[in-house]
């Protein structure tokens, strides 16, 4: 323990951010626990690349990712 007895905080917990609503989330959390909304990257059905949760348009080919 530190001089004067008061232990250090503890080590912040790295979190993932939910792209809807903003609420923070483990890093192994697969949906929001708050609003239900994917965290998880998904592939452009057209081109193959990555998506970010929430993108409603693929970065490289413009297709729609609904």
């Amino acid at each position: 323990m530190p001089p004067g007895g008061v232990p250090p905080p503890p080590p912040a917990v790295p979190r993932v951010a939910c792209p809807t609503c903003r609420t923070a989330n483990a890093p192994s959390a697969r949906f929001c626990q708050q609003c239900g909304g994917s965290l998880t990257a998904m592939a452009c059905t057209q081109c193959g690349t990555a998506l970010q949760p929430g993108a409603k348009f693929c970065g490289q080919c413009g297709k729609t990712s609904a």
